[in-house]
């Protein structure tokens, strides 16, 4: 393969930036986030995103929601793990945000 179809291939298959953040917030708590939109679905991501979205608070607890490799979609509220249902990267940004509400955190 020579080297510039070699490029073009890679180009294609890397993921896309669809939003990154990370805000040190006012109480001392961390608020961060990325998600890519992946070339191609796969089987643990049937919607083509991958995403870390992180809330930690001052005391060290967090919200998590994630995707990794092999561990489909969840979240972490606390000590818990939980399964997340993936819909639209909207409603994944609005559902963190209520749940790091709902826990008391400030956005």
């Amino acid at each position: 393969m020579v080297p510039s179809m070699l490029s073009k291939k890679n180009k294609q298959s890397r993921a896309r930036l669809v939003k990154r953040w990370k805000d040190k917030l006012q109480n001392g708590a961390i608020n961060e986030g990325v998600i890519w939109e992946l070339p191609e679905p796969t089987a643990d991501r049937p919607h083509g995103y991958k995403y870390r979205l992180n809330y930690t608070f001052p005391s060290g607890a967090y919200i998590r929601y994630d995707n990794g490799a092999g561990k489909k979609d969840h979240k972490h509220l606390g000590t818990s793990i939980e399964p997340y249902e993936f819909i639209d990267v909207n409603h994944l940004i609005e559902d963190f945000e209520q749940d790091v509400l709902q826990s008391g955190g400030i956005l």
